[in-house]
């Protein structure tokens, strides 16, 4: 095998360059744009105006609108962003685009729809579905 005196699994040293990882510009460009459409979703899931969300958190309305379009290099300040974090009922994690950790376990929505089922009981109503289920099954 003529002509191959390097290791194979190492990077071919001719090879052209290619950027595998996003430039730090195209990485911020990105953040932004999470925080901008994550912003949005969670003002539209409160039912909030951005106006009523920009008073809430006391920055002016164009400000506001900024924030939830990206355009631009502003972001907010960590003090802002826990305030729209609690005006808006989310974590700051959700806000930035950062998806949790898998939960092992999660429920999958049959499951969800009879745990909000559960809690609509009445506390008697909840303590026979309890005891039922310890007659069925008694590791419960």
């Amino acid at each position: 095998m003529e002509g191959i005196d390097r290791d194979p699994l190492s990077p071919d040293p001719e090879a052209p360059e290619c950027a595998l990882e996003p430039t730090a510009e195209a990485s911020e460009r990105i953040t932004k744009l999470a925080f901008a459409k994550s912003l949005e979703r969670a003002r539209s899931r409160q039912g909030f105006s951005q106006k009523q969300v920009a008073i809430s958190v006391a920055v002016g309305a164009s400000t506001y609108s900024r924030w939830e379009s990206a355009d631009d290099s502003l972001l907010p300040s960590f003090e802002k962003l826990r305030d729209l974090a609690v005006t808006l009922k989310v974590s700051v994690d959700s806000l930035m685009g950062i998806a949790p950790p898998a939960i092992q376990g999660a429920l999958d929505p049959a499951e969800e729809a009879l745990v909000a089922a559960f809690r609509l009981l009445p506390l008697d109503d909840r303590a026979a579905v309890l005891h039922l289920m310890k007659r069925r099954r008694p590791r419960f």
